[in-house]
């Protein structure tokens, strides 16, 4: 639970945080066994943006999707600014005699920059219209197997709007400048003569424009080979083992304290409801925790273990932990590797026990067994042990792609609570029994509802959605810029065509073959697809490298992901570089010839 509060004036941090510690103690003395394991964080307002836990993933992920809008408008803009020198460089003939006739040299680049501001806006308007219907549709959006409402809301508030109309404004300007200058200094008595050199060839504007061009396909091959690692980090992902059949087992998780039950009377209503699920016909065995493996929710108390801490003066480490019941470890079929299991009679009045997983086995104790030592919790005081009488085999705790995770189970005998997540297993699909069970469940009680009622397959699918999320947005991004990059090259391919049509037609009526006019026509794209590929794949191998740690079981150099985007990128090229080219085949000397 989040609670927002305002300081009154004067009031330190401190002095909030000091007293919320006094009213956590008090809660964990009046009322023990609800609030014993539970903290009161006091954090400054600018600390959370949705949930503590979560801020730490939105931030890092915000920043990777404005770097790639960021992207997909440089890539845009160099293409408007590849038009605007093309445009410039027919056009110089009418500024050269505008100049001749005494026009001054910053009128004209002001109107220059004004065509590509107005360019820019109308641009940007239409971007807003496009920002104003997507929040409309991502506000009705609602994350699949979350069984409650979820509200979001994307305003475009004032911000919003002055931000989009200072990048808008200030992409026209920065890129139709270097097509103002050079349209504004031409040669005049070249220019007048009709002499010119010809845009298409050697020059400031066709190297500009090849930059603009190259820049492009670099970062097109970037993009695409990113989105291919990111792919292919997701289908390993997918098929990763859990530990567990998670197609076979389902969860529903409720919290009878909400609706006024009492910490035993709550208790004693999820006993009856594992009752009234596991007479559902389809359901083998149920089970109650107080946290199912990849739920959406986690706990981590600190512990202190034999070996690792000799006094309540070092620092606890945190770890997760679980309450679970005697058929926990059988449902999931989870084996137990040392020692047992939880059992029924691991009750308040039997000896505090506790299994842990194989992986906190081996991280605290890797030269002897686990099973005999002992682990304190913080809150319970130095006097307080805890037996490990099990260890159970590592499964997926949290995400699907994390390392095999420390976990602590305790018993839930132990404690009197009504919150808890009741997991039944199926033969089949569990997802088919789904609404049975929470039908039987709300026969008990119609006031009940569910904080999550799905199966443990549908929340391995949500812990990978922030993979799949940026797989498909690195993708889309990947493929716009590629579309852009290709719509320059054509440009830049069309136009050096167009304005070489002179040389080609003599060339032609000499007797050169189609052969060598299709290579001369297409040797200049060619070139700067394969300099933009050579840049981009460099610049894959920094990207890759800084997406590592998104990624599972998938080599970041993963010659599959980079041949593929190869590939796409050649082929996209081939196509915007070969039609100006084979256009070039069918111009007739003689019509040619005699235009000039």
């Amino acid at each position: 639970m989040i609670l927002t509060g305002r300081m009154q004036p004067g009031v330190e941090l401190a002095d909030v945080r000091a007293e919320m510690e006094v009213l956590g103690s008090a809660l964990a003395t009046e009322y023990p066994q609800t609030n014993e394991d539970r903290e009161i964080r006091v954090l400054p307002a600018g600390q959370v943006r949705i949930h503590p836990a979560v801020d730490d993933v939105l931030t890092p992920v915000s920043g990777v999707l404005v770097a790639l809008v960021g992207l997909v408008l440089l890539v845009a803009c160099a293409n408007l600014a590849g038009m605007f020198l093309a445009r410039a460089t027919r056009r110089s003939r009418e500024i050269a005699i505008r100049q001749s006739l005494g026009a001054d040299r910053t009128r004209i680049v002001r109107q220059l920059l004004t065509e590509s501001t107005v360019l820019s806006l109308l641009g940007g308007f239409l971007g807003v219209f496009l920002a104003w219907w997507l929040t409309h549709l991502l506000s009705g959006f609602t994350p699949p197997q979350v069984a409650f409402e979820i509200s979001l809301s994307f305003p475009l508030d004032g911000r919003v709007l002055l931000f989009a109309l200072a990048t808008t404004v200030l992409s026209g300007l920065l890129f139709g400048l270097a097509p103002a200058l050079q349209t504004s200094s031409p040669d005049l008595v070249c220019h007048l003569k009709g002499s010119a050199a010809e845009g298409g060839g050697p020059g400031p504007g066709s190297r500009l424009r090849s930059t603009l061009v190259l820049a492009q396909l670099a970062v097109s091959m970037m993009l695409l080979v990113g989105a291919g690692v990111l792919i292919r980090g997701l289908r390993a992902a997918q098929d990763v083992d859990l530990g567990f059949p998670a197609r076979e087992i389902g969860i529903v998780t409720l919290d009878p304290g909400m609706y006024g039950y009492e910490p035993e009377e709550g208790a004693d209503f999820l006993e009856r409801i594992l009752q009234q699920v596991q007479a559902l016909p389809g359901v083998e065995r149920t089970s109650l925790t107080a946290r199912a493996p990849l739920a959406i929710n986690f706990w981590t108390r600190d512990l202190y273990l034999q070996g690792r801490h000799g006094s309540p003066a070092d620092e606890a480490d945190l770890l997760d932990v679980t309450y679970v019941d005697e058929h926990y470890f059988d449902l999931l079929d989870i084996p137990i590797v040392a020692g047992r299991g939880i059992r029924s009679s691991d009750d308040r009045d039997a000896p505090r026990v506790a299994v842990v997983s194989a992986a906190l086995a081996r991280r605290y104790w890797p030269d002897g067994s686990a099973v005999g030592r002992w682990i304190r919790r913080d809150s319970e005081g130095w006097d307080v042990r805890y037996e490990i009488v099990g260890v159970a085999a590592d499964y997926k705790v949290r995400s699907v792609t994390e390392q095999p995770r420390p976990m602590v189970h305790f018993s839930r005998y132990r404690r009197a609570s009504g919150y808890g997540s009741v997991l039944f297993r199926t033969a089949g699909n569990a997802e088919r029994v789904l609404p049975e069970v929470t039908r039987a469940i709300q026969t008990l009680d119609p006031r009940i509802a569910f904080f999550e009622a799905s199966t443990l397959d549908a929340s391995s699918r949500i812990t990978l959605a922030p993979l799949d999320m940026a797989a498909s947005l690195v993708s889309v991004f990947g493929l716009l810029t590629l579309v852009l990059a290709a719509i320059g090259l054509y440009g830049i391919m069309a136009y050096s065509v167009a304005v070489r049509r002179k040389e080609i037609g003599v060339r032609m009526a000499l007797g050169a073959s189609s052969g060598e006019i299709l290579r001369e026509a297409a040797r200049k794209g060619c070139s700067l697809t394969l300099a933009g590929v050579a840049i981009g794949l460099v610049g894959a191998v920094g990207l890759s490298s800084g997406i590592s740690s998104a990624l599972f079981a998938v080599d970041p150099l993963d010659p599959m992901a980079y041949l593929g985007a190869l590939l796409v990128i050649l082929l996209v090229a081939m196509a915007a570089n070969g039609a100006p080219a084979f256009r070039a085949l069918r111009l007739d000397p003689m019509i040619v010839l005699r235009e000039e």
